[in-house]
């Protein structure tokens, strides 16, 4: 059997935070409609080695009691699409850089308050983009306007998952005790 780590309290309160967060969203995506959120909260359950929450057990056995039945015609109808479609891969995939660019996002924008200058979106894309092509050697093109909604989103997600007086909107860091410097 593989041993795990073991983590330190304040992260293991984090991973806490975070795995609550994904089963909630998971859960509000499912109860709106997406079947696919059933089978993903199976994976994301088994590669976390978590039990499975209420409303996923209970929507399991609606499946199996139907499937006895003979209610139960094709697994699309338990699972959605579990392979998309083409422009539903292109939208994951785009939703999947823009969450792996978020906090990039974030630190430019600190970068420029740091200096005192208000965030210039369009530089702030250009240089995330030129980053994230340089990482993944593949063309990537973000617009500023683009930028400034990751940012917006990314400090809101953060927010939401740390509680909202710990993260420092202008930064996206926790904030700390002392005062800011006037300028």
């Amino acid at each position: 059997m593989e041993k795990r780590p073991v983590l330190s309290l304040e992260k293991e309160k984090l991973k806490q935070q975070w795995i609550a967060s994904e089963l909630a969203t998971r859960e509000r995506l499912y109860r709106d409609g997406d079947k696919f959120q059933l089978f993903d909260t199976l994976v994301f359950c088994a590669v976390n080695r978590l039990l499975l929450p209420p409303w996923a057990r209970e929507a399991l056995v609606r499946t199996y009691n139907a499937k006895e039945w003979g209610g139960l015609a094709a697994w699309s109808e338990v699972f959605g699409d579990v392979l998309p479609r083409r422009a539903q891969r292109a939208q994951q995939r785009r939703a999947i850089i823009n969450e792996s660019m978020g906090r990039d996002i974030v630190d430019e924008a600190a970068n420029a308050r740091e200096a005192g200058l208000p965030p210039n979106w369009d530089a702030i894309a250009k240089k995330v983009a030129a980053d994230y092509s340089e990482r993944r050697g593949e063309p990537l093109k973000l617009a500023g306007k683009t930028a400034e909604e990751i940012y917006h989103r990314t400090v809101a997600k953060m927010q939401k998952i740390y509680g909202e007086s710990t993260i420092d909107d202008l930064t996206g860091n926790p904030k700390r005790g002392r005062p800011r410097k006037s300028r």
